[in-house]
């Protein structure tokens, strides 16, 4: 059983170094400076290149060996300095950067942009519906991609979440045994997913399928480029270290701006210790409500 553990974790780091190579493994140690570096950093979370969101720690431990070429190149007097020691203190820290912290009419322009990108004369697909589902379910973008017409369950108001799409196109278990889990689906997230699933599809049709092929998932890439950062620009805070994985952080802040325990919200998001939701996801959510709570406790007791 060590062996097979062992040979698995083997073949997924050869996996992950193949990714690697493919990114940068063309440029010399000179091309590969901060602002390359930061958007490395963001593929890598955001599951560009792996197919799944990596953790802080992961990644980290993925970059280490670029650490030790770049302090060779230092010594060969091929670069002026380590370009890993430019980022934020993030990445020597707790994480590789801080998710946004979203308000609700963030949110709602967000989402009214995507419906506007998606009307455009060249826009070839509607990706709002997928916003929708990111922001308001918090699932992985493999989670959400991997959904087919068997996982929802319209007249229950229930989504099982039992699979994720990964980049190699594939279908594969959850991330996580957590990340197995029924959520409950507001009456308007029922009525996304009736508009969104025809009625004549077949159980095993993806719920977000490519044009014209419903056994294949649409693409991430395409949705990245084409849907979500379109929206991004149109909606207005762009540039902001937002990212597609950092959906699920204005989910997470929903759920708890809105009385979820924490320990239900981490259900909710399939993660199994409810202390990395905290510390990795929860935002304030509407800091305008809370500002007045804070107001009200310094006023609840009356000096005599």
């Amino acid at each position: 059983m060590w062996r097979r553990r062992n040979l698995a974790r083997f073949k997924d780091w050869e996996r992950m170094l193949d990714l690697f190579l493919a990114e940068i493994g063309h440029l010399k140690p000179n091309q590969i400076g901060p602002e390359r570096l930061a958007r490395l950093l963001r593929d890598m979370e955001d599951g560009t290149i792996t197919g799944h969101p990596l953790a802080p720690a992961s990644i980290r431990k993925n970059l280490a060996p670029l650490n030790s070429i770049f302090k060779l190149a230092m010594r060969r007097g091929l670069i002026p300095v380590n370009s890993l020691t430019l980022l934020d203190a993030a990445m020597a820290g707790g994480g590789v950067r801080d998710h946004y912290e979203w308000n609700p009419k963030e949110v709602s322009d967000l989402i009214a942009a995507s419906e506007r990108v998606a009307k455009r004369p060249e826009s070839r697909y509607d990706y709002s519906p997928l916003i929708r589902v990111l922001i308001f379910l918090g699932l992985r973008n493999g989670e959400a991609l991997g959904l087919r017409v068997r996982d929802v369950d319209l007249l229950g108001g229930i989504l099982h979440v039992r699979h994720n799409w990964r980049r190699d196109g594939s279908l594969s278990v959850t991330k996580t045994e957590a990340g197995v889990r029924d959520v409950p689906l507001s009456p308007g997230l029922v009525d996304l997913f009736a508009l969104v699933i025809p009625a004549d599809a077949d159980e095993d049709d993806f719920v977000f399928h490519s044009k014209g092929n419903p056994r294949r998932p649409i693409s991430y890439f395409n949705f990245r480029k084409r849907g979500f950062l379109p929206a991004l620009e149109e909606a207005g805070p762009e540039g902001r270290s937002i990212t597609v994985h950092g959906l699920r952080s204005a989910a997470v802040s929903i759920y708890a701006a809105s009385g979820l325990t924490l320990a239900e919200t981490a259900d909710a998001m399939g993660q199994a210790d409810p202390l990395v939701t905290w510390k990795h996801y929860l935002k304030m959510f509407d800091r305008s409500k809370v500002n007045e709570r804070i107001r009200a406790a310094q006023e609840s007791i009356e000096l005599t």
